[in-house]
């Protein structure tokens, strides 16, 4: 029996730590595609926060009933600029090797906020985010986006 209830136990446990989520458009691939079914880890955040390049799920900051999917690239406190296509975190190249560069893009400098993320899509020139809008505030995280798990030919490890 104790077997049995532990199992129980961790068949119950695994289902308040993930859910599913869809995703909607074109902004994150060719990660992620439209129509690709997330298992996201609503609890990946209760010890630490958010790391450079998670994939995460958070509240659209212009409409909260809507959920985006993003990475992260800058964290608080530093200084996210953006010359000739290439992110530039506190005056350093960030390496982004998921990221086909846009050579004519130009942003920023902007520093981000305690409390808040700098996020992007991978498919920047069919993206919204935080050039946009902003950064991001971590309260408005849902979870870390963790496997592709439908359609199986996308299946992926995300994080």
């Amino acid at each position: 029996w104790m077997l049995l209830g532990g199992l129980l136990i961790s068949v119950l446990y695994g289902f308040s730590t993930f859910r599913v989520a869809v995703v909607e458009g074109a902004s994150m691939q060719p990660t992620v595609r439209d129509g690709d079914y997330l298992l996201v880890d609503v609890r990946a955040y209760q010890r630490q926060g958010p790391a450079r390049f998670d994939v995460i799920i958070f509240d659209y900051p212009n409409d909260p009933r809507r959920e985006f999917i993003k990475r992260v690239v800058g964290l608080p406190g530093e200084t996210i600029r953006i010359h000739r296509g290439l992110i530039l975190v506190d005056g350093r190249l960030l390496q982004e090797p998921y990221h086909p560069v846009v050579e004519s893009e130009e942003y920023g400098p902007v520093t981000i906020p305690p409390g808040h993320l700098f996020v992007m899509g991978d498919n920047r020139p069919h993206s919204s985010d935080s050039r946009l809008w902003g950064p991001v505030v971590t309260w408005r995280i849902h979870g870390r986006a963790q496997w592709i798990v439908w359609p199986l030919r996308n299946a992926a490890v995300l994080s």
